[in-house]
């Protein structure tokens, strides 16, 4: 694939030899100096994208590389000049400070910096590793153990930036990342660092910084000292220390930090000497705090028995099973911007599908690894919150549902490069009157299924001439109380299940839409449903915590399966129908044996809600979605 350099391509991913970009119409650039081949973006900020890379004359070695596009920002009179002028001047500033600081393993290594095609081009050695934000997010609240170890290992190199005289001016828990291959701390992102000297403590600067981290010296007017830098340490400490944004931390009224008083309210205690360290970095005045990193590992080096620090594995299980069943994450994918609401894999397992909060579908390849894993075509018709989705069993189409309280059909046929043919819906159905929560096609693809939070369900014909779906449904199925969270087909085609709001499950004749029969053992909403493939049992996971199992013959309850901590948000059965995946809200996903009810394995990698799972046809691949926005791909070995 070639990426297209186009800031604003909404879908940058081109077959290779392809001159012009077939999203955007931009030309091509398939390397960057002839060496630099940009793979994908991994970030978007207001001067342009950030995206991996390989350095073809490195032995192929990974780097990043941040885009600035100077000539968004050239027109539109003296302010937008002005804009320019200074977005300009920040660029170059995080060259200089990189430059200036040189090799310190804990401060990204710049490779390269040039101008090509009226861009401007930042070359960044690759960090493997996550931000504390983002670690904050998967484990919840530092312990002390933890800030002691963030202050020594930090302090460190904010000695060294502040030696180089320079002052970061921007310390915050998104711009410290833990390297992955030995945990230490880097500080990253120096693009508003301003040079120490007596000319800049003397004089006003631009009021640059993120508020809430950033002291009122800097706010106020601009200036900035290695005390402030501290200040902002502190205030990342206690962010992280109480899961509370800094601007929630402090009373304005009385001018009186509140991060004590948040610790007390879930029960924390932390020692005296580091209250009263962090209290010294949170000072006021600037005269009344640490002047220097050195003088804050002084009176760390004071207290004795500092304890080591507390590492997390991405991947457990059960302390008796870690990774049982040799289930691994192989991949992490984060390009979308919101949560994860729905997954689908293609029957032939060599796509998926992804829908998302911030209103759009992306379509990847699936592949054995993150550089064999890549999204190839974003769907941004939808004008709302894409909540559910399905892609048809001959894998030809896919089917959306949103909050916009559409239903859109999309074609998955491809060209001869592998393009779609096109990435606009083939049809965009209107039935519902409230979010479409729910999306089934039975096995034969002859008939969608679709639930809102109207408390319908709604049954739509595919015209098999024009291969689309009739533009008003067959059948529009009434007898839930509330809103409809799910929606499955019996594997023979003729029986559908619903999960409503209203506790109950219902099974439904999909071609009379006389209702056969209601399950009632919920205690709250019913979530996600899935059927074996053997048709012979309905699972159904609930706000209750619990998944149950469902005799269909019977209509009699099998078991209960119960360790989950907190909601069931999605299930799927293998597709030997042996075992059952599980994702909730207490962040985990579990591998169940549907004969003893008995969870096999736990695997806790994501950050928030497991919102979304989908199963290979094989077995051996499971895709995870999330409330963090981010997608994992799982393998069995």
């Amino acid at each position: 694939m070639i990426c297209c350099l186009n800031p604003d391509c909404q879908n940058p991913q081109n077959p290779e030899e392809t001159e012009f970009c077939k999203s955007c119409g931009a030309k091509l650039i398939s390397k960057l100096r002839g060496r630099y081949r940009v793979i994908r973006p991994i970030g978007q900020g207001g001067m342009g994208r950030t995206y991996l890379a390989v350095d073809e004359d490195k032995l192929n070695s990974y780097c990043v590389i941040k885009q600035f596009s100077p000539r968004s920002l050239s027109a539109g009179g003296s302010k937008r000049a002005g804009s320019l002028e200074k977005s300009i001047e920040l660029f170059n500033q995080e060259a200089m400070r990189l430059h200036e600081l040189g090799e310190h393993p804990q401060i990204p290594t710049l490779l390269a910096y040039f101008e090509e095609d009226g861009k401007l081009y930042l070359l960044q050695q690759l960090i493997r590793g996550h931000n504390l934000w983002q670690e904050l997010v998967k484990q919840g609240a530092f312990s002390e153990k933890q800030i002691w170890e963030l202050l020594k290992d930090l302090l460190p190199v904010l000695k060294f930036v502040h030696e180089h005289h320079v002052i970061h001016r921007d310390i915050k828990p998104t711009n410290i990342l833990r390297q992955k291959q030995d945990g230490k701390l880097v500080l990253i992102d120096f693009g508003v660092a301003k040079q120490l000297n007596a000319t800049a403590l003397a004089k006003p600067g631009t009021k640059v910084g993120t508020e809430g981290y950033a002291p009122m010296e800097q706010i106020r007017s601009g200036r900035a000292y290695p005390a402030s830098d501290l200040y902002s340490l502190g205030v990342t400490c206690i962010h992280l220390m109480t899961e509370v944004l800094p601007d929630e931390l402090f009373d304005p009224l009385t001018g009186n930090w509140l991060w004590r008083e948040r610790l007390k309210e879930k029960g924390t205690v932390i020692s005296d000497p580091l209250g009263q360290i962090i209290d010294k970095l949170l000072k006021d005045f600037v005269s009344d705090r640490y002047q220097s990193a050195d003088e804050v590992l002084k009176d760390i080096n004071k207290v004795p028995k500092i304890a080591t620090p507390l590492v997390k594995a991405q991947v457990t299980g059960d302390e008796s099973c870690q990774i049982p069943h040799n289930w691994r994450c192989a991949c992490d994918l984060t390009e979308h911007l919101d949560k994860i609401r729905d997954l689908a894999i293609s029957p032939q397992g060599k796509i998926f599908a992804s829908a998302s909060g911030d209103k759009t579908i992306k379509l990847w390849q699936l592949g054995r690894g993150k550089e064999m894993t890549a999204c190839f075509s974003t769907l941004t018709d939808h004008c709302g919150s894409v909540g559910a989705i399905a892609i048809s069993p001959d894998g030809k189409f896919l089917v959306s549902g949103s909050n916009d309280s559409t239903i859109k059909l999309w074609t998955l046929a491809r060209d001869e490069s592998g393009q779609l043919v096109t990435e606009k819906p083939l049809q965009t159905l209107a039935g519902h009157s409230d979010w479409v929560k729910a999306i089934a096609i039975n096995p034969k693809r002859n008939l969608l299924a679709t639930g809102s939070n109207d408390n319908t369900i709604k049954l739509w014909q595919f015209n098999r001439e024009s291969e689309q779906l009739q533009t008003t449904p067959i059948l529009t199925l009434n007898g839930h109380l509330n809103g409809v969270n799910a929606l499955a087909f019996l594997p023979q085609g003729q029986i559908v299940a619903s999960g409503s709001d209203d506790r109950t499950v219902k099974l439904w004749h999909a071609n009379s839409g006389k209702l056969l029969r209601t399950f009632a053992k919920h205690s709250n909403r019913v979530n996600t449903i899935a059927f074996s493939p053997n048709g012979k049992i309905l699972a159904s996971g609930s706000d209750d915590g619990t998944i149950k199992l469902w005799n269909l013959l019977s209509g009699k309850l099998i078991s209960t399966l119960t360790e989950h901590s907190d909601s069931i948000l999605a299930i799927a059965f293998s597709p030997d129908g042996k075992t059952i995946f599980s994702g909730s809200r207490d962040r985990t996903i579990k591998v169940w044996q549907v004969t003893t009810g008995t969870a096999l394995s736990t695997l806790k990698d994501h950050g928030w809600w497991v919102m979304a799972i989908a199963i290979s046809s094989d077995g051996k691949t499971l895709v995870s979605g999330s409330g963090d926005h981010s997608i994992k791909i799982w393998r069995y070995d």
